[in-house]
């Protein structure tokens, strides 16, 4: 019988460094998902925010028969109470000239009209 007890001793010590590594896996994966999700939410806030950019632009585009001079423009003529922040932390890019606005840290996702939502 002390046998067993030593068996299931060794085994169970052996088996300690297996089951970290699995740990250390799971954790990894875990962490992977976690970033990706997030990474999707913020991508999603940026194309709602783009979205809400773009209306009040059109919006003060049909008003005035030009498109504003800066983002502001459009918080002090009372078509945005406010210009919502980049998500990623960036900065808006806008061109007055052509209306466009995309954001500085994924000038890539300036239309996001395409956007399937996979990263």
């Amino acid at each position: 019988m002390k046998y067993f007890y030593l068996f299931i001793m060794i085994a169970l010590l052996l088996g300690l460094p297996a089951c970290k590594k699995g740990r250390e896996k799971v954790d990894d994966t875990a962490a992977n998902v976690i970033v990706r999700t997030e990474n999707r939410a913020l991508m999603l806030k940026l194309k709602s925010e783009l979205q809400t950019i773009n209306r009040a632009i059109e919006h003060f585009h049909a008003m005035h028969g030009r498109y504003p001079s800066s983002l502001k423009e459009l918080t002090e003529k009372g078509i945005m109470t406010r210009i919502p922040n980049e998500p990623f932390g960036g900065e808006w890019n806008y061109n007055p000239v052509t209306g466009e606005v995309n954001s500085g840290s994924h000038p890539e996702f300036g239309d996001m009209s395409g956007w399937d939502g996979g990263l």
